[in-house]
């Protein structure tokens, strides 16, 4: 529920800034370079496994302080054919439960949004949890994920606005009555049917209704990029809102993120270098894997993300009843694990040489 993933590709992009200030002493025409870094063969220190691609987790976290316990409710896998750019990606819902483990000893029957911070109760530091909830999705999905990134509510507002906003497109108006901003206001936020809509991070005006209940006439249009990313509630459009919505919604944010760092790149560069710089002092709301602190490698990163611009965008819930059923008794659903898996063997299927 995170601009997680596009934050690393933010970094990537940002590594830009400094060879080509070097060279051509301060012009923000990064043509010539990119020219240059298509001639690369890859990144030299990212992993791409033994499939061939790039994969990565990506989990957002719900933590609001040290009391308020820590979900990721946001658990989205999403991969890259190197030689083509063709990018997909599936979400786990986060109520999704009664996961096969690789680990033999471990118990764990809960949700997935809780794995995180049962593998922190066990005693794992924060690298050590991440990197098992990395191993077991990918042994639950039966494919291989290289990488894992970690935002946090205020880490993901951080880095919106450090790139200015996000445009997003709105097919179908979303009316929440439920969600919450601003809590010395009347719970809600509207989202209006619309192109290029900019979403803002902190900066952006807090979202609420203006009476209870609901006025939606009077009601003014919500910017916040958090709460378009996390609304679950009420309407959108004629249908109901719904968890499966909301990580649909994330995937096509994640596509939207990545537009906005690539025009950022192609027009100021120095921008992108203070964006790197400052997100990563972010070390609480912001963690991952990949190596986004040698400039070879994020230049490498950028131009792969760069070409899924012009390839479709493949995109999957596991979501009931397709791939999920209810299991008696609780609120959890499961897996369907041969329809599950017979989908990502072929969108994570290797690539050939």
């Amino acid at each position: 529920m995170r601009l997680a993933f596009a934050l690393a590709l933010v970094l990537a992009g940002s590594a830009l800034a400094g060879p080509v200030e070097a060279a051509h002493f301060g012009r923000k025409d990064l043509r010539p370079w990119l020219g240059l870094a298509n001639a690369l063969v890859g990144p030299a220190s990212v992993k791409y496994g033994t499939d061939g691609r790039l994969t990565v987790l990506v989990l957002g976290s719900d933590y609001r302080g040290p009391t308020s316990g820590e979900r990721t409710d946001a658990v989205l896998i999403a991969t890259i054919n190197p030689a083509t750019h063709q990018m997909a990606a599936v979400s786990i819902p986060r109520d999704t439960g009664s996961l096969p483990l690789p680990d033999p000893g471990d118990t764990y029957m809960g949700k997935v949004n809780s794995l995180y911070a049962h593998y922190r109760r066990l005693g794992e530091t924060r690298e050590q949890g991440l990197d098992h909830v990395r191993r077991t999705v990918a042994y639950v999905l039966d494919i291989e994920i290289d990488y894992v990134i970690y935002a946090r509510f205020t880490g993901f507002d951080f880095l919106v606005d450090r790139v200015g906003y996000v445009p997003v497109d709105i097919p179908a108006a979303i009316h929440d009555s439920s969600i919450v901003d601003d809590k010395t206001r009347p719970h809600g936020a509207l989202f209006p049917i619309a192109t290029n809509y900019q979403l803002g991070g902190a900066s952006a005006t807090k979202c609420y209704a203006m009476t209870k209940p609901i006025n939606w006439a009077l009601v003014p249009a919500c910017h916040r990029a958090l709460l378009y990313v996390r609304s679950r509630h009420g309407k959108v459009g004629l249908e109901n809102n719904s968890n499966y919505k909301r990580d649909k919604r994330q995937q096509s944010f994640l596509m939207a993120a990545l537009a906005r760092v690539v025009s950022l790149t192609t027009t100021d560069s120095t921008a992108l270098t203070k964006l790197r710089d400052a997100a990563l002092t972010r070390t609480d709301d912001f963690y991952t894997d990949l190596p986004i602190t040698n400039d070879t490698d994020l230049l490498a990163l950028y131009l792969l993300y760069k070409g899924a611009q012009n390839q479709p965008f493949l995109q999957a819930t596991l979501k009931p009843k397709a791939y999920a059923a209810a299991v008696p008794g609780t609120t959890k659903w499961a897996l369907k694990l041969d329809a599950v898996r017979a989908l990502t063997h072929v969108w994570f299927a290797p690539v050939g040489p």
